[in-house]
């Protein structure tokens, strides 16, 4: 239940920003990735997003980072959602070691 409400209010969101704007979306089609629309589509939106990956690679003298870069589609959605695209970006970022470790 909780799932649908965040899929219909990220939903509202959306469009509303996108009405209020005067704007369209392009890049969700994949009949016509150039085709914009005003009422994108929750499942659309998230197939846009779901070849997104993070990848930790760790040697033995360093730990690499890396996220795939976002496509101005993706990053539209973000801004439409007013979510700031760095904080995707960060992803990319080592994570901080934690100051001790919990035992049982």
């Amino acid at each position: 239940m909780a799932y649908t409400r965040v899929l219909t209010l990220t939903e509202y969101r959306r469009r509303t920003a996108l009405q209020q704007r005067g704007d369209t979306l392009a890049g969700l089609n994949p009949a016509s990735r150039s085709q914009p629309t005003q009422r994108p589509t929750t499942a659309r939106v998230i197939a846009a997003f779901q070849h997104l990956t993070r990848t930790v690679v760790v040697l033995p003298d360093a730990v690499h980072h890396h996220v795939t870069p976002l496509t101005p589609t993706q990053e539209h959605v973000l801004a439409l959602l007013r979510l700031p695209a760095d904080r995707y970006a960060r992803l990319a970022s080592p994570v901080p070691k934690p100051l001790a470790h919990l035992r049982e």
